[in-house]
């Protein structure tokens, strides 16, 4: 409906009829006034519909302003926004459940500022989108973000995530920070669900320590025990009190080196500059060291050495391994002087062999230098330098293939008959993505999905070009020789065609093209042709790429132009102008 058209500069008392409704202006708040609405109501944006109580009518204030901005106010005259609710003490704004009066939340302001509450009714405090509960804050205080809180006990205040995780506090004993993993606390530690649990806690004195327990069943009680404790000195036990900057302790017996259970380790103390400083590893009821890691400090640097026992009385009885201030590692010698300076009494200074049979030497001999690779006794592969050093020489021995992994996979090869491939697994095919040279000059491009090509194939096509895969495909490109001149050839075969129609206007596109002379910016060197963007307008199958393009370090990606394309249009302008001029001369005998 229209909005209402009061009288202009009202007095105090005046009456307004319209719409089978009246109204009286309220001079004391400057505004016109009804007690009873028949029919929709619109207020310019000059005046306000009030609603006031029994009694009232005539008075200074409402209950209930509708502005005429469309702001609604309640216990205020001027709402700053579409609804605002304005009260005292406990006022707000309730939202209640149809027939149970005890089930409601209220939003209000009191002493404490803005609050949203539910009833004791309704149990929790839940907040959601799109139809679905995502937090509930229940009458304990508990937060559950995803998850219903558990029943934690009543010193417990938790912030519980998902369906394992909670973050909680407690007012009582000597842990104030807890992280619980599948565990809760109602009086007893409970897992929450079936699995693994542990937690973390910091104590009021500085402690940090981490618990864990075995997979048990959901409901069920929790034997945890600690793990690892970082006690406030900055001491860290790893499952032990510790006693010094880092303590570990192992299982209790350790027969056989080999197995899957872990030794145990421990490091003590520190000293001065020039003394060895490092870890210690000592066996079960041992006191001497039975091996070393240490770090020696000298004038020209340190030294970091690698020690093992031969007599456990004596300690540490062998300094194996020694890796210089250069970054020499010295094996069997602790003064290295090159970057690996192995010292032994044998010709043989490595030998590594597994139980596949599988092996490497290292000789250096009178003649040569190599290291060999062996498989069951035999060589199969080496490394070598020449008699007269100035050749260094990788191969195998036999109809092995030189390969080359990364990540485990492998990338590129030589086969036993001297072709590198690359991709493929070893083996060059036509059906998969690959590259292969072979010894005679040939090369083959493949792919499993994409454009391949060939090179050095037929005696006339040096360079043919397929669709698809497996060298099976459609021939669409060919580079072709003979003996005193080379062709490049596109596919044009009639069997490759659909659609075949006549060409028309190709004068009016021809028209269009704007030929034109330029200098190279490289060199300076005059050109001739066209701008690609402008060509691309007319004949966009003769241009590769986009105007303004580049790559992703702000480099020019140039557009391209393929003049090929332009032959057959220029053919067809040409047959045009010559019609054209026919018809000219036949109309002037």
């Amino acid at each position: 409906m229209a909005a209402l058209d009061f009288p202009p500069n009202p007095t105090n008392g005046q009456t307004f009829t319209s719409g089978g409704v009246s109204y009286y202006y309220n001079s004391a708040i400057g505004s016109w006034l009804t007690s009873y609405v028949a029919t929709p109501l619109s207020v310019s944006s000059n005046t306000q519909i009030i609603f006031n109580d029994a009694g009232t009518a005539n008075g200074s204030s409402g209950l209930v302003y509708l502005k005429g901005s469309g702001n609604l106010g309640v216990g205020t005259a001027s709402p700053a926004d579409k609804l605002e609710v304005v009260g005292s003490g406990s006022d707000g704004i309730r939202v209640s459940r149809s027939g149970v009066s005890s089930q409601y939340a209220t939003l209000s302001s009191g002493s404490l500022g803005p609050t949203l509450q539910a009833s004791s009714g309704v149990g929790a405090l839940t907040l959601g989108n799109n139809g679905n509960i995502q937090a509930y804050l229940d009458s304990s205080g508990n937060l559950g973000l995803g998850v219903t809180p558990s029943a934690w006990a009543a010193t417990r205040k938790v912030l519980q995530i998902g369906g394992n995780l909670a973050l909680w506090g407690q007012s009582s004993g000597t842990g104030f920070i807890f992280l619980t993993n599948n565990a809760y606390f109602d009086g007893a530690w409970k897992y929450l669900n079936t699995g693994a649990a542990s937690y973390y806690t910091q104590a009021s004195d500085g402690a940090h320590t981490f618990y864990q327990a075995a997979s048990g069943t959901a409901g069920n009680g929790i034997t945890f025990t600690n793990a690892m404790t970082l006690d406030a000195s900055g001491n860290l036990g790893i499952n032990t009190t510790p006693a010094t900057k880092l303590d570990i302790n192992g299982p209790a017996s350790v027969t056989s080196f080999t197995g899957t259970t872990k030794l145990g380790v421990v490091t003590r103390g520190s000293t001065g500059a020039t003394d060895y400083s490092g870890i210690d590893f000592i066996g079960n009821n041992q006191t001497n060291p039975l091996a070393r890691i240490a770090v020696l400090s000298t004038g020209g640097g340190s030294y970091l050495s690698f020690g093992t026992s031969s007599n456990y009385a004596s300690g540490i009885t062998n300094q194996a391994i020694t890796i210089d201030y250069n970054g020499n590692v010295g094996i069997g010698n602790t003064s290295p002087a090159f970057k690996l300076d192995v010292t032994s009494s044998s010709s043989s200074v490595a030998h590594f062999y597994c139980s596949a049979g599988r092996g490497l030497v290292k000789t250096d001999g009178s003649t040569d230098s190599s290291f060999q690779m062996c498989r069951n006794g035999s060589i199969i592969g080496w490394i070598q330098s020449d008699t007269s050093g100035t050749e260094v020489n990788l191969g195998t021995l036999g109809a092995w293939p030189l390969n080359f992994y990364t990540n485990n996979t492998y990338r590129m090869g030589i086969d036993s008959s001297g072709n590198f491939i690359v991709g493929q697994g070893g083996t060059f095919n036509f059906s998969s993505n690959g590259i292969q040279l072979q010894p005679q000059g040939r090369i083959n491009i493949s792919s499993s999905t994409d454009w391949l090509m060939e090179m050095g194939g037929a005696t006339t096509q040096r360079v043919r070009f397929y669709t698809s895969a497996g060298g099976t495909g459609t021939t669409v490109g060919s580079i072709q020789v003979s003996t005193s001149a080379t062709t490049y050839a596109t596919s044009s075969d009639y069997r490759l065609k659909k659609n075949v129609r006549p060409m028309t206007d190709a004068l009016q596109k021809i028209s269009q093209l704007n030929p034109v002379l330029f200098d190279w910016k490289i060199d300076d060197k005059p050109g001739q042709g066209f701008i690609a963007h402008e060509l691309q307008q007319v004949f966009p199958e003769a241009v590769s790429g986009e105007k303004d393009a580049v790559d992703k370090d702000g480099n020019i990606n140039p557009q391209g132009v393929d003049a090929s394309f332009l032959v057959a249009t220029l053919v067809k302008a040409i047959q045009e102008l010559k019609a054209e001029f026919d018809a000219y001369k036949a109309s002037r005998p």
